[in-house]
């Protein structure tokens, strides 16, 4: 696993569809051998091992020395001996067993093993036909671990019930470019990203994404500035190690004011504490407090983002009432059409995130449609149109979802979705059928 800074030097290696080259600031890495377009598969692979997350992070129980799922806690049940034994790196408990030696040397490889296991693997979901049923696991996989790392990946990789990881172009990648892959959240704000790239990888990310202010556009990271409340605020040195530090300097785009990092880091957790302590179930009180934090912060700000989320957790519920209600529908398009403008951004081309709130939005759409027409509001021809437009989303939907293994959650969606193409078309028929030769719409169709 690799940066994305490059000085190609000689190629190691040659395949069909890409090439492992060597550089001194990536070592090996992967680059396009040939023109590869959107939704061509670049490799398959099979993992070399797959076990919970905590074995590659070193956690073992000391009881029955198996994996322990919840490394984040330093005491708690086993769940294969039931058990609250001390957590323990699996360092100890092999020295604990005999089967390799204590002392300092072997302990320092070991925990060196154990780091590379953690840097080079994958997070995968469980197929839930195992004992670690909803538990997150990792796969390590030598050739896929080669992709460089970008905040804006090329390539998008799905994981079937066999464990087998294939990777696939999410854009068109011309031959000789480098293969990218983003080992981090997409969603999350520079200073975040790099914080969890340099913690749990071991280097520093320089991509085109993290070195702008503004973060090409998306405005994860951006506040409004306090002193003109007109323009946003954004990081001078973007590449700073200490973003909240006291001398970095923060900057207001419009009027040119200067805030310290500290303030910003004041102001974050200010927002995350007034998000955190509200619940999430209680739509009213998450909406009132997105209004009160758009006056702090970007609307596409990651906590405002996070913010939004938990709106559309509980908004969905409203799509599968029997009488859903025209106005939360119309907000559940507002809230991913906000969220779609940022992962056009931070996730080009094939997207599973992108597939599932297209598929979200056609089902708004379609809903408002019908409802419109059962008040009489809108023509035959108009539900027609309207209709469209969520065919229209569907289709984007699918293009980003085709791709899923069929046993996956996104997988079975896009078999939903196919399903759902053919009702709109039947009903696309219908409303065609009762329209009045000649008529036109009376109305404007709803724009996407």
């Amino acid at each position: 696993m690799v940066n994305d800074r490059e000085t190609q030097d000689a190629p190691a290696q040659v395949f069909l569809k890409y090439r492992i080259a060597k550089s001194e600031k990536l070592g090996r890495y992967m680059i396009a051998e040939k023109d590869l377009v959107a939704g061509e598969v670049i490799l398959r692979e099979s993992p070399v091992s797959v076990g919970p997350t905590a074995f590659f992070e070193g956690s073992l129980c000391f009881n029955c020395h198996k994996p322990i799922v919840q490394p984040e806690l330093k005491r708690y049940n086993c769940t294969k001996c039931k058990v609250a034994p001390l957590c323990q790196p699996a360092c100890e408990v092999l020295h604990k067993l005999r089967l390799v030696p204590d002392d300092s040397e072997t302990s320092e490889l070991m925990q060196r093993i154990c780091g590379i296991l953690d840097v080079n693997s994958f997070e995968l979901r469980s197929s839930g036909e195992s004992e670690l049923e909803g538990h997150l696991l990792r796969g390590l996989y030598t050739k896929a671990a080669l992709m460089a790392h970008n905040c804006r990946g090329n390539t998008h990789l799905t994981v079937d019930e066999r464990d087998e990881l294939a990777i696939y172009a999410s854009v068109d990648i011309k031959k000789g470019a480098t293969i990218y892959f983003n080992y981090t959240g997409s969603l999350l704000g520079s200073a975040k990203r790099r914080e969890n790239l340099r913690e749990g990888k071991y280097f520093e990310c320089e991509c085109t994404l993290c070195r702008d202010p503004f973060e090409l556009k998306s405005n994860l990271s951006s506040l409004v500035c306090p002193r003109c409340r007109q323009g946003y605020v954004g990081i001078q040195n973007p590449l700073t190690s200490n973003p909240y530090g006291l001398k970095t300097k923060w900057q207001c785009e419009r009027c040119k004011s200067l805030l310290s990092g500290k303030m910003i880091k004041t102001t974050l957790n200010l927002t995350r504490s007034l998000i955190e302590n509200t619940e999430n179930f209680d739509t009213k009180a998450l909406e009132s407090l997105l209004t009160k934090l758009l006056l702090t912060v970007h609307t596409n700000h990651y906590l405002a983002l996070d913010l939004k989320e938990k709106l559309l957790v509980n908004y969905r519920k409203e799509m599968s009432a029997i009488n859903p209600r025209k106005k939360i529908l119309e907000r559940i398009l507002n809230l991913h059409r906000e969220g779609l403008a940022v992962l056009d951004i931070v996730e080009p081309g094939i997207s599973r995130q992108k597939g599932i709130r297209l598929y979200e939005m056609h089902l708004a759409t379609a809903l408002i449609a019908k409802k419109n027409y059962a008040a009489r509001e809108i023509s035959p021809l108009e539900l027609s149109l309207q209709l469209k437009e969520a065919q229209d989303l569907l289709r984007k939907a699918l293009s980003n979802l085709l791709l899923e293994p069929t046993g996956t959650p996104e997988g079975r969606l896009a078999k939903l979705a196919l399903q759902q193409m053919k009702l709109l078309r039947e009903n696309m028929t219908d409303a065609n059928a009762l329209a009045t030769p000649g008529q036109k719409p009376k109305t404007q169709t709803m724009k996407h």
